[in-house]
């Protein structure tokens, strides 16, 4: 096992799904705007919040796994 100072991220992956989701069902705009919703109005709730550059990468990253949620979600409900 290797220890890093980077082996426990600020932001983690839950976060941004939960950002994201929420993000979506808030503004449903897109991206951008939705993350300066939650920049202004949920800090609190999402204090390690990273720039947006950050952010929109590590959704990029995650985009398959993004897509198969919402459309799970759409199809429950």
């Amino acid at each position: 096992m290797r220890f890093s100072p980077n082996s426990i991220p600020f932001f983690t992956d839950g976060e941004l799904f939960t950002c994201c989701l929420f993000a979506e069902l808030i503004m449903g705009k897109n991206k951008k705007t939705g993350y300066k919703y939650l920049k202004k109005h949920y800090h609190q709730w999402f204090p390690a919040l990273p720039s947006y550059e950050v952010y929109n990468r590590k959704l990029n990253k995650y985009y398959e796994a993004v897509g198969y949620i919402f459309k799970a979600l759409r199809k429950k409900y």
